[in-house]
């Protein structure tokens, strides 16, 4: 029996040990090919520690499942063998035993020796050993069942405590301690299990007196000046009162204030004739009596100002009264002679309105045309525009067109002016001769390295012939740097190359003239059939292929020499084309 270690999973694993006598005496041809395989493993392996299989902690109660365990390292089986003697190894400890053992002694099995069954099939041979797939089966099956255990505890990565899948989830969202979340009000970051005791500034409070929300932390200022702070009623009738309305509370809650105040007397009195000044305290009598003295005195003085600011109002009204009557009273018409006035004014006004009306018609009337004509106006613009638009976008279109096509056109007359140049330079015969201009620049920027070589125009053997050019380093190249000027051949792919024989295997004369005593200095190969740079060209020039030591430089700076002469040197480049046949 095997149990995942997580959910104790038990799941019946089957071994079938094959019995293996008969390989004593008959060993099939495959078998044979496997041993062989098995020796140039083991030949081969090396190992720098003590391998180890699997570690025991993956099967519990692994008491009971010693066959998933290694004869030699005491864990897991990884790779499982079966020895002859019917003990298990991992592949790799298996190894391990017979390359750490003198290759002249037999190496036998540990265990048979410790159970004392040592026998001729204890001897640990890599041809008797067979890779055990029954529990190779079997631990696969645990391996391939441990990522789907519903019973896998995670890890949470914040604090640290182990949870199954479905309650590490809700733990991550709500309940870890070590969670960061932010305030609501003020986005402050901190754990979530500090947010509960957080007091944020910014949470929004009630003020008790004006119901204004504002944040908490500017509650004692707007306190301070509050427009109406709530303070409870003098007269204790239980109500609580915004200061800007006491004294309209007062005066409506007047008759309430008065019963409030005799309920207070008779209590004050029942309480009096329940003590006699004797058995009363001396202080406690003194403080009752002037408790009450000062409250009749404040109710009072309250109930006197309240009673001459009704006086105030009422002279107020009654004075405003007697003004309308008096201007009443003071019109000297009837009302029979104001109506005929006030109608006569009123058709006045009448009137006066009309001819306005009238006017703003006529005006409306105008503008009304106006803005038809305005509207037909814009109209005609906006259209107009819209075929100017279009227009433009189709000029714009040719526009384009015609820049690609000059473009294209331009690139042909490139092309053309190119081509004309190569032919105006070029010579059909297998005869180059090469003028170089501004010599002492040019060898001034190969010494430099700025301009280490170049090329010479192209010429042909033919009009269907060959197509070459040299080149030439006016500082040397390779074994010639710095001492000689190297000059060399370079076959260049020409348009009727697949008509040529290849490879290249004419004789090349490179000659350096002398403009004085004709002192030439000449140098002639015959190419290698073998080399790349005679071989039919795949791009557009082969490898140069010349001589790099063609003359030493002290020569060209000889006044008595003339290979240059005014700035300007010669070089003649000649193919052997007498033995070449027209296509």
């Amino acid at each position: 029996m095997m149990t995942c270690f997580m959910c104790s999973n038990r799941t019946q694993l089957k071994i079938r040990i094959s019995s293996m006598a008969s390989l004593v005496t008959a060993e099939p041809e495959y078998l044979k090919q496997r041993h062989s395989f098995w020796r140039l493993k083991n030949k081969q392996a090396t190992f720098t520690e003590r391998p180890h299989g699997y570690k025991p902690e993956i099967i519990l109660d692994s008491n009971g499942n010693e066959k998933y365990i290694c004869s030699d390292c005491q864990w897991i089986l990884k790779q499982p063998l079966q020895s002859f003697c019917g003990h298990r190894y991992c592949t790799d400890c298996f190894n391990y035993i017979l390359s750490s053992q003198a290759s002249t002694q037999p190496v036998k099995c540990k265990l048979c020796i410790q159970e004392g069954t040592e026998s001729e099939f204890s001897v640990l041979k890599p041809e008797q050993t067979f890779p055990d797939n029954g529990v190779r089966r079997e631990l696969e099956a645990l391996k391939n069942h441990e990522p789907h255990c519903t019973y896998k505890q995670g890890q949470c990565t914040q604090c640290g405590s182990y949870f199954n899948p479905e309650e590490l989830a809700e733990h991550l969202v709500n309940s870890c301690p070590m969670m960061t979340d932010r305030c609501p009000y003020c986005n402050t970051s901190m754990l979530k299990g500090l947010l509960m005791f957080h007091n944020c500034g910014e949470a929004p409070v009630q003020c008790a007196g004006c119901e204004r929300k504002l944040p908490k932390k500017k509650l004692m200022e707007h306190s301070e000046h509050c427009a109406s702070p709530s303070i409870p009623c003098p007269f204790g009738c239980n109500q609580v009162v915004q200061v800007a309305n006491l004294t309209t509370h007062l005066t409506d809650n007047l008759h309430v204030h008065i019963s409030e105040l005799d309920r207070r007397i008779i209590e004050l009195d029942d309480k009096m004739k329940g003590q006699t000044l004797e058995n009363m305290p001396s202080s406690s009598l003194t403080g009752d009596i002037t408790a009450m003295a000062a409250s009749v005195t404040a109710i009072t003085s309250d109930h006197k100002q309240q009673i001459n600011e009704v006086k105030r109002r009422v002279e107020e009204m009654e004075a405003k009264i007697s003004s309308v009557l008096n201007r009443i009273m003071q019109s000297d018409q009837s009302p029979s002679q104001v109506k005929p006035k006030t109608s006569e004014d009123a058709q006045h006004q009448f009137e006066i309105l009309d001819r306005k009306i009238l006017i703003f018609e006529r005006v409306s009337a105008v503008f009304k045309r106006e803005i038809d004509k305005c509207g037909k106006q814009i109209d005609n613009l906006l259209k107009d525009n819209q075929d100017n638009r279009s227009n433009l976008d189709r000029v714009q279109k040719e526009l384009r067109t015609l820049e690609q096509q000059g473009k294209s056109q331009k690139a042909q007359i490139e092309s053309l002016t190119k081509t004309v140049q190569i032919l105006e330079s070029a010579s059909f015969d297998g005869q180059l001769i090469w003028k170089i201009t501004d010599f002492y620049q040019l060898r001034q920027q190969a010494i430099s390295s700025q301009t280490t070589s170049f090329y010479s125009p192209s010429f042909f053997t033919s009009k269907t012939g060959y197509k070459a050019c040299a080149r030439i380093y006016l500082n040397g190249d390779g074994m010639g740097k710095g001492t000689h000027v190297s000059l060399f051949f370079v076959l260049m792919r020409g348009e009727y190359d697949s008509l040529l024989p290849w490879p290249f295997q004419q004789k090349v004369t490179m000659v350096w003239i002398d403009q004085l005593k004709k002192n030439n200095i000449i140098d002639t190969f015959r190419p290698d059939p073998t080399s790349s740079s005679f071989k039919k060209p795949v791009s557009d020039m082969n490898i140069a292929s010349g001589c790099p030591l063609f003359m030493k430089l002290h020569m060209i700076d000889d006044a008595n020499l003339g290979y240059v002469r005014n700035d300007t040197a010669f070089i003649k480049i000649s193919i052997d084309t007498s033995n070449l046949t027209g296509v």
